[in-house]
């Protein structure tokens, strides 16, 4: 199988002017890529085992991802939204010892780095040689989990993808999460790059919508035109709710908007169907190489999140989704090796037509002191269906009921004005549960004060217990 770097060597030598990238950074063409990761290629040390790359998304860290996978080294991405001490522990636990930074990010004393500057040189290298890729996951307890995939791991999951979502070279992708993100790494680069398609990089996009405002990312859809992009469920609720504050539908040029990283309520699904964005929903976890199965033009079965792609095979045991594939990865760094099966932690179901439901983590269910059993996720689902709602979490403490922690968006924090109107208006959103789930207490905040707290995990997963105690729920 073609390596991402053959792929982008095959376009660097069919079209050299061809533009690999496009956005904030100028147009960089699939020759400049090659010749760029020549230059980073030449400052790596002969011994060097395992190499970081720090920084935004940006052209340079895709050289520097090629450079490092050519150089056979263990390559280790550094999320720039990691705190201080969560990257310390990476860079100890994977045994970096150089790193590829963007020239404003600072770098640990006594490692060798190197910040890159877009330079280029003649690449001689013909072949890539074999790499693997440690990926960290922060999980609920934010404590970073190496997990450990051989390259042709990630460049086999991308040509599943890229079958199945009909990619071509005509594609123009608009890259919204950071290329640290294994999923974006997957479809902003391998999946187009190996296609021949141009990437759209801007990585104040993301910046943006984390603090709340979604004007570049509506600017950028209708400045750029994309055919694709990738988007977790906040994203795409913050782009359904500043196209009804401006009364627009999305661009026409939009094909495949993949969701995925938590569960997409049916109701936010189909309001974007309803504005013109082809929302395709789809699920995954770094331990199986990110996407396992998602719905696509030619299957999509709403209130699902698809298929299992070709290469994947997917059961249910106890009520617990189970992924077999060559593309589980080899084990957590410095664990022992798994098998090529493995237990998601996620509960699911499949239905006659083969279309897997996710309900949410099996470490999640709630269980009342009333002996009651309540999945947050449906809870909250339900609560999301308000498009003045950015993010809720659903939580108990040894309680009869349940509490619901609500951040309205900006621009209608005057609609929620106090947690007895909160109150109101998420119990009427909850009218379909049953009584014993209802929240009787809902708790008004910003997702600053959550971060600030530690309440939040770095990859954006809220750590319940934590909520529950420091709320007094």
């Amino acid at each position: 199988m073609f390596t991402l770097f053959n792929h982008i060597q095959k376009w660097a030598e069919l079209e050299p002017s061809r533009v690999a990238i496009a956005g904030v950074y100028g147009n960089v063409t699939y020759s400049d890529l090659i010749a760029r990761s020549a230059e980073l290629i030449a400052q790596i040390p002969q011994r060097t085992r395992s190499i970081g790359i720090l920084g935004p998304s940006s052209p340079n860290w895709i050289a520097a991802l090629l450079a490092a996978e050519c150089f056979g080294a263990r390559v280790v991405p550094l999320p720039e939204f990691f705190s201080s001490t969560q990257l310390n522990y990476i860079l100890q636990d994977s045994e970096v010892d150089f790193i590829f930074h963007a020239p404003a990010y600072d770098c640990p004393e006594g490692i060798n780095a190197y910040p890159w500057q877009g330079e280029k040189k003649p690449w001689t290298m013909k072949q890539a040689m074999s790499a693997t890729q440690v990926v960290y996951t922060s999980g609920s307890s934010g404590t970073p989990k190496g997990v450990v995939h051989p390259v042709s791991n990630l460049d086999k999951k991308a040509a599943e993808l890229a079958a199945i979502s009909h990619s071509s070279q005509q594609d123009i992708h608009l890259s919204v999460l950071p290329f640290s993100i294994l999923l974006e790494q997957i479809t902003g680069i391998r999946v187009a790059l190996r296609m021949g398609a141009k990437v759209i990089v801007n990585p104040m996009i993301f910046q943006s919508c984390m603090k709340g405002d979604f004007t570049l990312l509506e600017e950028a859809i209708k400045i750029y035109q994309p055919s694709t992009t990738v988007l977790v469920p906040e994203l795409l609720r913050g782009w359904v709710a500043i196209l009804i504050e401006l009364n627009k539908q999305s661009p026409r040029c939009l094909r495949f908007v993949a969701v995925g990283g938590a569960h997409v309520p049916d109701s936010l699904s189909c309001k974007a169907w309803d504005l013109g964005i082809p929302v395709y929903e789809g699920y995954g976890l770094s331990e199986c190489a990110s996407v396992v199965s998602v719905n696509t033009p030619v299957m999509r079965q709403p209130s699902s999140v698809g298929k299992p792609l070709p290469g994947c095979k997917i059961t249910i045991e106890d009520g617990e989704i189970v992924v077999e594939s060559d593309c589980v990865m080899q084990g957590y760094l410095h664990g022992e090796g798994v098998p090529r099966k493995w237990h998601t932690g996620d509960l699911g179901a499949l239905d006659c037509d083969g279309y897997l439901q996710v309900y949410g983590r099996k470490d999640n269910l709630i269980v009342t002191s009333l002996g009651r059993n309540i999945m947050p996720e449906w809870l909250e689902a339900m609560i999301l269906s308000d498009w003045r709602i950015n993010r809720c979490y659903v939580v108990a403490d040894q309680n009869p009921y349940v509490s619901a922690i609500v951040i309205p968006h900006t621009s209608f924090q005057d609609e929620f004005a106090s947690e007895e109107a909160c109150t109101s208006i998420v119990q009427g959103l909850c009218k379909e549960a049953p009584e014993y789930a209802l929240p009787q207490n809902v708790i008004l905040t910003d997702l600053a004060t959550l971060h600030q707290l530690g309440m939040i995990t770095a990859n954006g997963r809220p750590k319940r217990h934590e909520l529950a105690q420091h709320f007094k729920l």
